[in-house]
């Protein structure tokens, strides 16, 4: 299986769903996004990347085409 990592930038703040259902935002700032196959992006944000979220790809690309996810790839 291939990984694809690209550099991105959250614009504004990004809503995902937590363990347990709860919504949460993804921050504003630099982040990866990682295609590890399949229909779900993982992203990776975080001074350290300590931060992670699984996203469908509809997901990833309707933030992109809002404006809300710019990749720089």
């Amino acid at each position: 299986m291939t990984t694809t990592t690209l550099c991105a930038r959250i614009t504004a703040p990004l809503p995902y769903r937590a363990a347990g259902g709860q919504e949460q935002l993804i921050p504003t700032g630099p982040c990866l996004v990682e295609h590890l196959g399949g229909q779900s992006m993982d992203v990776i944000w975080g001074a350290h990347g300590q931060n992670s979220a699984v996203l469908s790809l509809a997901q990833i690309v309707a933030a992109r085409d809002d404006g809300q996810l710019v990749l720089l790839d």
